[in-house]
């Protein structure tokens, strides 16, 4: 659909828009996103999916996340590894320095 109308696709497909409305008057729009916040947006969904359906979540859409591996993983696999990373290197400074401070 997008390779054949791109110009639809985008105007149905392309955006992301959070509103609400109180009554028949009142409407106020809390979030709008297009080009690389909607992109960012549905990165991030896809993240927890992947973080919900590998910690045991039954839900439907887990069909789709197998493993850490699927694709709906890839960004939240590479966070967690620099993440982890980060933390162990952390740990060493610390505790280099706390050897450091009991030669003193």
């Amino acid at each position: 659909f997008s390779r054949l109308y791109p110009s639809v696709s985008e105007r149905l497909l392309g955006s992301i828009e959070l509103l609400f409305q109180i009554g028949g008057a009142y409407e106020n729009r809390l979030l709008s996103l297009r080009g690389s916040g909607f992109r960012s947006y549905v990165r991030f969904v896809g993240s927890v999916l992947c973080l919900r359906c590998t910690l045991g979540s039954a839900d439907r859409e887990c069909a789709y996340v197998s493993s850490w591996t699927s694709p709906p993983c890839g960004d939240l696999a590479i966070v967690l590894l620099v993440l982890g990373q980060a933390v162990a290197v952390a740990v060493a400074v610390v505790a280099r320095r706390r050897s450091w401070l009991r030669a003193l």
